[in-house]
């Protein structure tokens, strides 16, 4: 269903594309034709198989030339954050589609499991009962995800 939707879509469609568990079973990968559908989008022609339970973002247009999407894949327990700009060049008085472009594209990656390991070493350092503890100060949470 998938691959027949982005096959159907009209050149200069963005398209979103997250999973944010699992896209397949642990002992059927994904077929070839799921990234043949993606690099029509921009994914690249190296791009890695994305693995079971694996999370995977992807902003991309349709008709992309492949390798030019934002696209982030991570081990589980990672949330990936994508942005990009989106911009259409004005379409011609013959009323052809409009060239799509993405620029100022950035890939944040939060890793849960790394978050509730420090929070529970900056409890362990501190003694809990004024809320205080030993860290620094700064959040860790999805506001600063790093790169």
């Amino acid at each position: 269903a998938m691959i027949r939707f982005i096959d159907g879509l009209p050149d200069g469609r963005v398209v979103l594309v997250s999973i944010t568990d699992t896209a397949m079973a642990a002992t059927r990968p994904l077929v070839a034709e799921i990234y043949t559908a993606l690099r029509s989008l921009g994914a690249p022609a190296n791009m890695e198989p994305i693995g079971y339970r694996m999370p995977f973002a992807m902003i991309g247009v349709k008709g992309l030339p492949e390798g030019e999407a934002v696209m982030a894949m991570d081990k589980t327990k990672v949330i990936v954050r994508l942005e990009a700009r989106v911009t259409a060049a004005a379409a011609d008085a013959g009323g052809a589609t409009a060239a799509v472009s993405l620029s100022d594209k950035t890939v944040e990656r939060y890793d849960i499991t790394d978050h509730i390991l420090a929070t529970q070493e900056e409890t362990a350092d501190g003694d809990g009962k004024d809320g205080s503890s030993s860290g620094s100060g700064q959040s860790n949470g999805p506001a600063a995800m790093e790169e």
